[in-house]
């Protein structure tokens, strides 16, 4: 069973009653509930709190704590879903959902500030003696492909070393310095790829990519490959790519001939992390236009078939008039061929009753009966046949 709470209503319900009880309904474990628990920062109530709250004494409600940076405010819980995707509503749920666009507490002007000065000073290191953990592999990996061309007559160009040159290096040594503070930070830094590119950060539930090559290279949200420069600048630049355009970027930094992007490395990881929180916002309006579309799209939908239905039962009103006066027609006539019938039956016997009629008289009689009931048959009035309209529209 999958549930879907805000922040605040999660945090309401984990104060309410014990996680054991309240994870049963959920179809989860204490552990699962308290993992999503740590997950969107709501704190839980600590050890023995219940205990004491049986017996009355006086306990401590922790308060919830504001949304971190790009943190979702709509948590899913249950079920077997790995990723957070926002629930799709019927078309009942929608026509009366009441849609707005999304407010926030804090303007991102005064979220910078704050940012800011959290983030504090930010150091590239001079070496890559002590390289973070992710650097370290890269570090290897390079160390064994020099290892491996050194005892081989020939070696290929992909088996040479990737982080030899000295730009190649300082690039690792501005990765590295960026990973940490991130890091320190709380964001999580993915592993990047054999090149060392490929990199991106995830910020509570955003993931940021971030892109730190050569200025003369194309700056792209994802670069899996290392596609090779025909005239490197020697200029580091550091970006953060708009995945919604080719070769486009949020924020861009570039050495220039008076600063170095290292001496910017502050400003690179507080706009990483507020990155995330504008990429957020922008998933809750985009989110909330969507709906909104929908909402006008169905409200519009609805609208055409009503018209239509109301346009086909007028049309089916009007037949239905057309065949009752066809059929009052058919009946008229009908009445009219069954009194030809008889008045020509009376005319026979008439005549049959004069001297000079040869045909027997039983005979005369017998004709005569059969055709009246013809008569009879297809006379509307007798049959009742001309109320049959009128029965079916009270039905």
């Amino acid at each position: 069973m999958t549930r879907r709470f805000t922040r605040k209503e999660l945090y309401d319900l984990v104060w309410s009653e014990p996680m054991k009880t309240l994870a049963t309904k959920f179809e989860l474990s204490d552990v699962g509930l308290a993992k999503a628990c740590r997950r969107y920062n709501i704190p839980r109530p600590p050890r023995g709190y219940w205990a004491k709250l049986r017996v009355g004494k006086t306990v401590e409600l922790l308060p919830l704590p504001a949304r971190g940076l790009g943190m979702l405010d709509d948590i899913e819980i249950g079920g077997d879903r790995g990723y957070y995707s926002r629930p799709l509503l019927s078309e009942e749920e929608i026509l009366v959902a009441e849609i707005s666009p999304p407010v926030f507490e804090r303007g991102i002007d005064e979220l910078e500030q704050e940012v800011r000065s959290q983030v504090g000073r930010v150091s590239i290191p001079r070496s890559l003696q002590k390289p973070h953990r992710f650097i370290r592999r890269l570090l290897d990996a390079d160390e064994a492909r020099a290892a491996k061309i050194a005892n081989e007559r020939f070696a290929f160009s992909w088996d040479q070393p990737k982080f030899e040159a000295p730009f190649e290096k300082r690039r690792l040594r501005v990765i590295n310095g960026l990973y940490s503070a991130l890091e320190r930070l709380g964001a999580k830094p993915h592993a990047p790829n054999k090149y060392g590119r490929g990199l991106s950060v995830r910020v509570n539930n955003q993931l940021i990519s971030l892109w730190v090559d050569d200025a003369a290279r194309k700056v792209k949200a994802d670069v899996w490959q290392h596609d090779p420069i025909l005239n490197p600048s020697g200029h580091l630049k550091i970006a953060l790519p708009d995945w919604r355009a080719d070769g486009g970027a949020r924020k861009v930094w570039e050495d220039t001939k008076d600063c170095k992007v290292e001496n910017l490395a502050a400003d690179i990881v507080a706009e990483v992390l507020l990155d995330a929180e504008i990429q957020y916002r922008e998933a809750c309006e985009d989110h909330i236009t969507r709906l909104s579309e929908r909402k006008t799209e169905v409200i519009e939908r609805r609208r055409l078939e009503k018209e239509e239905a109301e346009r086909s039962e007028r049309a089916r009103l009007e037949q239905l008039e057309q065949d009752r006066i066809d059929s009052l027609l058919a009946d008229a006539t009908a009445l009219q061929q069954a009194d030809t019938i008889r008045r020509y039956v009376k005319e026979v016997e008439k005549r049959a009753a004069g001297d000079a009629n040869t045909v027997p008289h039983a005979l005369i009689k017998q004709w005569a009966a059969w055709a009246l009931a013809q008569a009879d048959r297809i006379d509307p009035i007798i049959s009742d046949k001309y109320l049959e309209f009128m029965t079916t529209e009270r039905e």
